[in-house]
């Protein structure tokens, strides 16, 4: 989990727990605890970790399974491209 630089959003990447095991990247609001955004990384990555850069453009998010680095566009919430 990562409250953004900014402090406007909290990002969370939960390991996937059900069945199909797609793994997100949630973007919560913290002053009404809501859900802001659910962004589809995949199916099987083993994510565990998320940081955002220090402008709160990007979110970088670690996938064990592939060893790789999602890059998410924090104001578009579409991933940019995966880092090997």
């Amino acid at each position: 989990m990562q409250v953004a630089p900014n402090g406007k959003s909290v990002w969370v990447a939960p390991a996937g727990m059900h069945s199909s095991k797609t793994n997100y990247l949630i973007v919560i609001d913290p002053n009404s605890g809501t859900i802001k955004e659910r962004v589809l990384l995949g199916k099987d990555l083993h994510v565990a970790h998320v940081v955002l850069d220090d402008q709160s453009k990007n979110a970088f998010v670690t996938a064990g399974e592939t060893n790789e680095v999602i890059q998410v566009d924090a104001t578009t919430y579409q991933v940019v491209r995966n880092l090997i």
